[in-house]
């Protein structure tokens, strides 16, 4: 299913965006998801395209912004590190992952599936400097009858955010579902687009002691 979904979006992008103005694809890259919008305020669209590379590596996907240099499209940032390949889903194959771009703002979201249940990830990044750096981050992971996970992270007010549940499946233990909650201010390191999964930034909630992983150990 996802494979024909690669292929057709493959075709529909690419010649999208080679009707209007050819980018610099890498030799074997196949196209999965792309946006243009603004994201360094120059009142100019940058192209940000996700690709399927042709390494084997458990992490076949990079994401390359491109700048327009007098009507050519020019490689500006890019990352490996940002994209959840199939080293996420086991035997399911790579994640449904799409980019956006609003307000300024590189929006990517990945859905993926396990033998130990589903996960979407939703990670933000604003320009600051010459980078772009990851200012909003959530992640939820369902298994039923065994885990509900939802976790929020916002760089600008340095808040976490988490709500556990440990489920009841018998009808009538449903009430005796645990649920966890908690909200926490934590400084933490900026963390970039290009190097996402470069520090290992694992934290420990206080209230709960529940582990949260923002980057590292994929």
């Amino acid at each position: 299913m996802f494979k024909n979904f690669s292929l057709l979006s493959f075709l529909l992008l690419g010649s999208i965006i080679l009707s209007a103005q050819s980018i610099p694809i890498p030799n074997g890259y196949k196209i999965l998801s792309s946006a243009k919008g603004d994201l360094d305020n120059d009142a100019k669209q940058e192209l940000a395209v996700i690709y399927h590379t042709n390494e084997e590596d458990g992490v076949p996907g990079e994401i390359i912004i491109y700048q327009n240099k007098k009507g050519v499209w020019q490689k500006w940032l890019s990352s490996k590190q940002a994209i959840y390949g199939s080293i996420m889903s086991g035997m399911f194959g790579d994640p449904n992952t799409q980019v956006f771009i609003q307000n300024g703002i590189l929006k990517l979201e990945a859905r993926g599936k396990e033998t130990s249940g589903s996960w979407n990830i939703k990670d933000e990044y604003r320009l600051q400097g010459d980078n772009l750096y990851l200012i909003r981050f959530e992640s939820s992971f369902f298994n039923a009858c065994e885990l509900d996970e939802k976790i929020e992270y916002d760089s600008k007010l340095g808040m976490l955010k988490l709500k556990v549940i440990y489920p009841a499946c018998e009808a009538e233990e449903r009430d005796k579902a645990e649920v966890l909650e908690e909200s926490f201010f934590k400084s933490i390191p900026r963390i970039s687009l290009e190097g996402r999964r470069e520090k290992e930034i694992i934290i420990n909630s206080p209230k709960h002691n529940y582990e949260i992983i923002l980057s590292g150990g994929i």
